[in-house]
């Protein structure tokens, strides 16, 4: 079994958000997280670490090149770190490993899923990361579906972007800035956790870490450790409960608002046809109207008398007959 799980496609998607992930990390850590997070109503408290997915980038003086097994390392370090990271601040944590796939079925397939739905996202999430706090983004059945099969609440999902900086690169941007800056190698990571009843992103955090190739190439576990606990230094302890912004709190109580009852919606939809025409009665006058009584039964006719002539000159009596 191959040791990256995805797809030529898929590698390709992560390469390009990774691109742009790398260029649009700020230097220090940053999180983002719901207010069902951080008050734990609810939080998921047992997750799977799913495998990271990782992109190293080697930057030559004119060209950049893609180090597939070195890649690979990172991945595996990271899971590694990121458990114990999550560990150390009282969560169960399952690792989902290679071994994992064999002996579950089924899982393979959902995991490849929910990596290829989690990329959609990952694009919005790196435009407007701000938008996790108010449960804007999720994954859907994916992840509700890989959460039942693990028996987790919750799915943690890690990319990391390494970029190694060559002494030819390094060299060359020197001279084209004149002396003022200096190629940095570097490693980052965004990890998203993922309610598993809803599939939304409950939570994202981000991290840097500073570095040499040679480190990133000979020392993977060192940089990586250093990386998790710099990207998940601001995810709250299992017991920890933190207030929500008064933002989120507004936009919760929005969404928990419940629609209005039929009739209500019918009357308002009366009330604003009967406006456009000028004539309008309240919502009240129409609820407290009484309904119309039926009409009594009408009486029969009684006979008419026959019509007196219009004619005035009074009738000629008949002369009598003679005697």
């Amino acid at each position: 079994m191959p040791r990256r799980l995805r797809s030529r496609s898929c590698g390709a998607v992560v390469l390009v958000l990774a691109t742009a992930f790398a260029a649009a990390v700020p230097a220090v850590a940053r999180e983002y997280m719901t207010a069902e997070f951080l008050t734990k109503a609810p939080r998921p408290m047992t997750v799977a670490v799913l495998p990271p997915h990782a992109e190293f980038i080697k930057a030559k003086a004119v060209m950049t090149a893609e180090m597939v097994s070195e890649a690979a390392a990172l991945e595996d370090e990271g899971a590694r770190a990121i458990t114990a990271m999550l560990e150390s601040k009282g969560y169960k944590v399952r690792l989902v490993t290679p071994a994992d796939f064999e002996t579950t079925r089924g899982l393979r397939e959902l995991v490849t899923s929910l990596n290829g739905r989690y990329n959609e996202e990952w694009g919005k999430i790196l435009q407007d990361k701000t938008e996790v706090r108010y449960g804007r983004y999720g994954t859907g059945e994916e992840a509700v579906k890989l959460a039942s099969l693990l028996h987790v609440d919750g799915l943690v999902v890690a990319r990391v972007v390494a970029v190694g900086n060559t002494g030819g690169r390094q060299a060359l941007t020197l001279i084209l800035s004149l002396g003022g800056a200096y190629a940095q190698s570097y490693a980052r990571m965004g990890l998203g956790v993922l309610d598993g009843r809803t599939g939304r992103v409950e939570g994202y955090f981000e991290g840097m870490r500073n570095c040499t190739t040679g480190s990133l190439v000979k020392k993977p576990a060192k940089v990586m450790t250093d990386l998790a606990e710099n990207t998940l230094n601001d995810y709250l302890a299992a017991s920890e409960v933190k207030k929500p912004r008064k933002s989120q709190l507004e936009a919760q109580a929005k969404d928990d608002e419940p629609e209005p009852a039929p009739d209500e919606a019918a009357i308002s939809d009366f009330e604003a046809i009967l406006k456009q025409k000028g004539s309008a009665p309240t919502a009240a006058g129409i609820a407290a109207a009484p309904p119309a009584e039926p009409a009594a039964p009408s009486e029969p006719a009684a006979p008419t008398e026959p019509a007196a002539s219009s004619d005035p000159t009074p009738p000629t009596p008949s002369p009598s007959p003679a005697p």
